[in-house]
């Protein structure tokens, strides 16, 4: 199940930390500007960790359609 945490990003301005910890997945964290697209991209990661087609993107410049704050 994720958990949302309201964080202080550059600047001052608040952002929302989405954190995914699944027994037996590497943990997944991302930054968002609005809880909602946190949630959606929470949504998505634990839908495909449970389906089992889960890839990490660590390391990797943004996602699909929502693009995380360094």
């Amino acid at each position: 199940m994720a958990s949302f945490v309201k964080r202080k990003g550059l600047h001052g301005r608040v952002v929302r930390q989405a954190r995914i910890e699944r027994k037996g997945w590497p943990r997944q964290y991302a930054t968002f500007d609005t809880k909602a697209e946190a949630e959606g991209w929470a949504t998505t990661i634990e839908s495909e960790m449970l389906w089992g087609v889960f890839v990490s993107r660590k390391g990797r410049s943004g996602y699909a359609s929502q693009r995380p704050h360094r």
